[in-house]
């Protein structure tokens, strides 16, 4: 559990069925594909899920809360205290295509296999750099 989660983070509330009907309130998907920009970049190993996640949430056509990630640049990586960053579509542009160059697609691919069904392992040959350049 984040104790200092970064701020600006907006919620949302969704209506559950099972066992009774009751609302859950959670951060919203805009916050949380901010969150896993933050992972991409952060992260000090290289996480294939990250990278499945981040392909899920593009074909979502989700938009990160750019503030968010904002915030959670400052607290931690390579921007961390760096209070003159713009995070805007033209720095997350910038930055994704320089990690997108750097990562072993080959090995990403082998680290997410096991979190997907084996039918759909086939998609795993598309990843590499071009890929996610056109995502």
């Amino acid at each position: 559990m984040d104790e200092f989660p970064p701020q600006l983070s907006e919620k949302a509330e969704t209506l559950l069925e099972f066992p009774v009907e009751h609302f859950v309130s959670h951060q919203n998907l805009e916050s949380n594909f901010a969150l896993k920009i933050h992972a991409l970049h952060c992260r000090h190993y290289l996480k294939g899920r990250d990278w499945f996640d981040f392909s899920w949430y593009v074909g979502q056509r989700i938009f990160p809360n750019l503030p968010h990630l904002r915030e959670a640049l400052l607290q931690t990586g390579p921007w961390k205290g760096n209070n003159d960053l713009e995070v805007n579509i033209e720095w997350l542009a910038r930055e994704l295509y320089k990690k997108i160059t750097t990562v072993d697609w080959e090995t990403a691919t082998v680290d997410v296999e096991n979190f997907i069904y084996a039918n759909t392992h086939n998609s795993l040959q598309l990843w590499n750099q071009q890929f996610f350049e056109k995502n």
